[in-house]
Formats: C-alpha cells, sequence, structure tokens
C-alpha cells in the first residue's frame, strides 16, 4: 500500500474559452523534499512564493525581475526540474465552454460551473488513473485562497456519495494556504502551462517548461471532458 497526496489547480475560469484541471500526484517523504528545494530555489532569487501568472506578467512577488527576465527563466526551468524530479505523476482535464453551453439546462444546474465539470473527471483521474493501485490511499490538497475552494468541498463530498465503491481509497480532501504548501505552486505551474498549450499560446519559458512536463509524464492522464 502507498501513501500519495495529490495537490491540484486550476487555470481558467468562465470567461476563457477553456477551463484546464490539473493535478500531480507524489508521496509525502517526495512532497517534503519537493518543499524544501522549492523554498530554498525560491530564497535564492530573492522570491516569498509562487504564482505562475505573477511570473508571466512580472507582478507581485515577481515583480522584481523586471529588467532580469533571463533570472525568471532560469528559475521558472529549475522549479519545473524539481517537479519532474519528485513527481510521481500528473492529471489533466479540459472543458471548452462551448461543450459547457451546449449541455441541457438540467445538467448545468448540477455543473453550476465550468469548472466543477472539469473537477469531477479530475477527482476521477486522480483517484483511478494509471498511476493508482487498489491498496493506495489518496489525499487531496486545494488551495484554500481560491475563489472555488468552499465549493470544491461540497462537490468532493458530492463525489464520494456518487463513487462510494470506488473512492474508498480517496483517505480526504483538505485545504491549504499555496504561500505555504509548495505542491500546491507546483499544480499551479503545472496548470499554467497545460492552458496555454490549450489555448495555443505556449511559447518561450513555458513552452520549455512544458516540454520537460512531456518529456516526464509520459504516461500522463490527458482527457477531454466528456459529460
Amino acid at each position: 500500500m502507498a501513501i500519495r497526496h495529490a495537490a491540484f489547480d486550476e487555470s481558467g475560469k468562465a470567461d476563457r474559452q477553456k477551463v484546464i484541471f490539473a493535478g500531480l500526484i507524489s508521496t509525502p517523504k517526495e512532497w517534503f523534499s519537493l518543499n524544501q528545494k522549492w523554498m530554498a530555489l525560491l530564497a535564492l532569487h530573492g522570491v516569498q512564493y509562487w504564482r505562475t501568472s505573477d511570473a508571466a506578467r512580472l507582478k507581485g512577488p515577481c515583480e522584481r525581475f523586471r529588467g532580469h527576465r533571463k533570472e525568471l527563466r532560469t528559475l521558472t526551468r529549475e522549479l519545473a526540474n524539481v517537479i519532474c524530479e519528485h513527481t510521481e505523476a500528473g492529471t489533466i482535464h479540459i472543458i471548452t465552454m462551448d461543450l459547457y453551453n451546449a449541455l441541457s439546462p438540467e445538467k448545468k444546474a448540477i455543473l453550476k460551473d465550468p469548472y466543477y465539470a472539469a473537477f469531477d473527471e479530475g477527482l476521477m483521474a486522480l483517484a483511478f488513473g494509471p498511476h493508482s493501485n487498489a491498496d493506495d490511499t489518496l489525499t487531496l490538497v486545494a488551495d484554500e485562497s481560491d475563489e472555488y475552494s468552499k465549493e470544491a468541498i461540497v462537490r468532493y463530498r458530492r463525489f464520494k456519495q456518487l463513487h462510494q465503491e470506488n473512492a474508498r481509497m480517496i483517505a480526504g480532501f483538505c485545504l491549504h494556504d499555496d504561500k505555504a504548501y509548495p505542491p500546491l505552486q507546483a499544480a499551479d505551474l503545472f496548470a499554467y502551462c497545460q492552458r496555454r498549450r490549450a489555448e495555443g499560446k505556449l511559447s518561450g519559458i513555458w513552452e520549455e517548461v512544458m516540454t520537460k512536463f512531456d518529456e516526464t509524464f509520459t504516461d500522463i492522464a490527458r482527457d477531454d471532458i466528456t459529460v
């Protein structure tokens, strides 16, 4: 039996054409190693915490990289290497707004938001993907500061009810502060790059990082949502 933790994040809300649900899975031991290396890298480059949208826009903690883009590229590449070194698997699920808008009113009433369509399918992939075994236990971790965090707990409980037999391996669902929990920062980087690719906007350092992810996660679960 293996104990695993899955940190997940979404990228893109209803104002975008595609919503991405992406998760990274590893053991507590490997997440601990990632924590140490991640925080050491950030400290080395004078950054308190990582948020990929801030890095892309040179805002917040990454504002200091204005005029120092080469250093930012180095840091981004190093963070991606840490993810690939200490993460066992990744999952990606995508829902397009066209698909969501084509759903029946009844289905939309259940899902409420395109994010939750991706959320349900993403949990299925995290729990039952090729990386998992029947006797594993999995703890799900989400960002407590995300606007969807409270509703995500409700959705998780609904997921457990709908999949009682298969979902027994899921040990629990918890919320962490992404500023204090690097695996969520890692999931944010992973999800951000996946969305840029889905939108045809993958270039520069994000393309380099995505190439690294593709080389590492060769058995990644990557699916469009079917609802």
